[in-house]
């Protein structure tokens, strides 16, 4: 979704902006301390917390989730008219370009992509 880098990044400094733009990778805890993810557990524990996450919403009465979740998107940075109709355009034109052409070639044939900047 193209609002979803601006939902994402808002509330971030310029550089935590431009790691997660530019694709760096990152850890679970640089994650945590970015605020993108809420909670980190090792991965023996992943498939246990979140049945346990599960079973707790699943407990809740339907119409309070039903109105919390109503609230949570309410609260949530709206993605600008100017900023979603220029994301949409920059988005275009990278799907048009001939590097993507080129990543997709070389993600099927398993190789690095040469990418030439048209």
């Amino acid at each position: 979704p193209v609002g979803w880098p601006y939902r994402l990044t808002n509330g971030l400094t310029p550089a935590e902006v431009a790691e997660v733009t530019f694709g760096f990778e990152i850890t679970g805890q640089r994650a945590l301390e970015m605020g993108l993810v809420n909670r980190v557990v090792p991965r023996e524990r992943v498939m246990d917390t979140a049945t346990e996450m599960a079973e707790h919403l699943v407990g809740m009465p339907p119409l309070a989730i039903l109105a919390a979740k109503e609230l949570l998107r309410k609260i949530n940075p709206v993605v600008p008219e100017d900023v979603d109709r220029y994301a949409h355009g920059v988005v275009r034109r990278l799907v048009d370009s001939e590097d993507t052409t080129e990543a997709i070639r070389a993600f099927a044939e398993k190789r690095a992509p040469n990418f030439q900047g048209r």
